[in-house]
């Protein structure tokens, strides 16, 4: 891959860690040689209608994260922008941000009782890491060798292993779940509906989206536009299978926009989980829910407990276990007794650090890993500038997964989520073209999506047919990317047949227990996308 290349695996997860101060804050420093942290919220499933695109973003290259004491000054006036001690000033006006007594003491200008992320100076003092990811010398969280090696103070593990040790067998096209989004029915061109589905080539559809009514916590359409028959629909596509599938159609409770701040929806999850009389009441709703409508299982899709930059609360992460062991109950109490349960994680540090995995797959079957929407036009505040990176990319994914073997997450019970679409952007400048040149906002939207800065995989199949464009291969990222329109000024990135392979063979090589696409309409009239995935062909849908 040509151009500055920034998608250094450790280094950019490390990016993620250090994430104890004020999300607001973009670029949070530590001192003499741990990183720079900014924050990226990664996306939803999916792109779906009203997405803010304005989101604020979060990564950088390895030259421009390692600093040293001397970029981590301050003075009287000007306090520390990590929040950290200003002090260690000695006979001159500049001081040093850190922590401790040497920053924190008597000689201390600003921010006096600032406490570190982890380690001897946090609150409590010896406090660790979420996540079991290192703490530093200096008490920043992360997992580079900076962060695990260099007196480390505690989790010093920087290559944890796979628990169980990866199974190397080929079980991931086992479980192979498509969402299917609900607004793709009423596309003004290619619409698909349930019936398009092409249920041989899936073990679970999940319908995408439901809402929760914030008063009666009853299940709902996401809008006044979607049918409710569009529920019965979606579960009559069992009806389609052949004889030998055992389809099942879970209903998927939340996504993206559900939790957006100054929506009526946000404190839904918070307040169900922070109540055991909600909890039961939503579980019970949900019980008649699935029955009325023929559903197999539900999928929660709660994009982020804790997170306060999304109306989160401390306690989300305790009480959404608590919320999952009670759906496990009351399904076990019913008439049917055996419905499916999952749950969507990120990929993201400052999200996931939020979710006791261990403790929900205690009840839940597993959970869904939305290993996409790593980059996009929400890049435009990154510190170095907007700049261009696949949405999708392997070594990023290894190293977030690295996350959940250090949080001892069986990957049994991880399903890899791909994406059948493509994130896009418009080039700032056409005379440099690859990954890693800046952007100036989204692409086009596509004709039949209607969505800019995101392609479904059917709208890039007709670029290529069209427009013939060059297409460039990243092995290592196991992603493509072309640059098409009539001023060659726009870039997309996506998967095929190979990228999706090779994703696969490493899912399977570490022992995941599955994949799903985002989103199975997304697919072109033949689905070769879905052949890709799995080596079967399929019936074409004809639009």
């Amino acid at each position: 891959m040509t151009g500055r290349r920034i998608l250094n695996a450790r280094v950019f997860f490390s990016l993620l860690f250090v994430t104890s101060f004020l999300f607001a804050l973009w670029n949070r420093y530590s001192i003499a040689g741990d990183k720079v942290q900014v924050e990226h919220p990664a996306r939803g499933v999916g792109s779906y209608p009203s997405q803010d695109e304005t989101l604020l973003t979060a990564y950088s290259n390895a030259s421009q994260l390692v600093r040293r004491d001397s970029d981590y000054h301050c003075t009287r006036d000007t306090p520390c922008p990590t929040y950290a001690c200003c002090g260690s000033f000695g006979d001159g006006d500049v001081g040093i941000c850190g922590f401790g007594p040497t920053f924190c003491g008597s000689d201390c200008a600003s921010q006096c009782d600032a406490k570190s992320e982890c380690g001897q100076y946090a609150n409590p003092p010896g406090k660790k890491c979420p996540l079991n990811v290192c703490c530093s010398q200096y008490g920043f969280c992360g997992s580079t060798e900076l962060f695990c090696e260099d007196e480390c103070q505690s989790n010093c593990v920087l290559d944890p292993p796979v628990p169980g040790g990866g199974s190397g067998v080929p079980v991931v096209q086992n479980r192979v779940i498509g969402y299917y989004e609900a607004w793709a029915a009423r596309r003004t061109c290619r619409a698909f509906p349930p019936s398009g589905i092409p249920v041989d080539g899936l073990t679970h559809v999940n319908f995408a989206f439901a809402y929760v009514d914030p008063g009666s916590l009853q299940i709902t359409t996401v809008d006044s536009e979607t049918p409710e028959d569009l529920f019965a629909k979606t579960t009559d596509i069992k009806n389609l299978k052949s004889s030998s599938s055992n389809l099942q159609v879970f209903v998927s409770i939340g996504g993206w926009t559900f939790s957006d701040n100054e929506t009526a929806t946000q404190s839904i999850f918070p307040t169900i989980v922070a109540d055991q009389g909600k909890q039961q009441q939503f579980a019970d709703n949900l019980v008649s829910f699935m029955t009325e409508y023929g559903f197999d299982g539900v999928d929660i899709d709660w994009e982020y407990p804790g997170a306060p930059d999304r109306g989160g609360e401390t306690q989300d992460t305790k009480g959404f276990v608590e919320l999952v062991q009670t759906l496990r109950n009351t399904f076990e109490a019913s008439p049917r007794g055996n419905y499916g349960l999952s749950f969507t994680i990120p990929t993201s540090y400052w999200y996931l650090r939020w979710f006791d995995v261990p403790g929900m797959l205690k009840y839940a079957d597993w959970a869904n890993l939305m290993a996409y929407d790593l980059h996009g036009i929400w890049d435009r505040n990154d510190p170095i500038g907007s700049i261009i990176q696949g949405h999708t990319n392997l070594t990023e994914i290894k190293v977030a997964v690295d996350l959940l073997w250090r949080d001892n997450v069986p990957p049994g019970q991880v399903v890899l989520g791909m994406g059948f679409y493509g994130r896009s952007f418009q080039w700032r400048d056409t005379s440099c073209s690859s990954p890693g040149c800046p952007f100036s906002g989204p692409a086009d939207a596509g004709p039949c999506t209607n969505n800019a800065g995101t392609l479904a995989y059917f709208e890039i199949q007709d670029i290529l047919s069209d427009q013939e464009p060059k297409v460039v291969y990243d092995s290592e990222a196991a992603v493509n990317y072309i640059v098409f329109g009539d001023n060659h000024d726009q870039w997309v990135s996506y998967d095929d047949a190979k990228t999706l392979q090779q994703k696969v063979d490493w899912a399977n090589s570490v022992g995941l227990g599955g994949v799903m696409i985002w989103s199975v309409d997304q697919d072109d009239n033949s689905f070769s996308a879905l052949e890709g995935l799995i080596g079967e062909s399929f019936p074409s849908f004809n639009a």
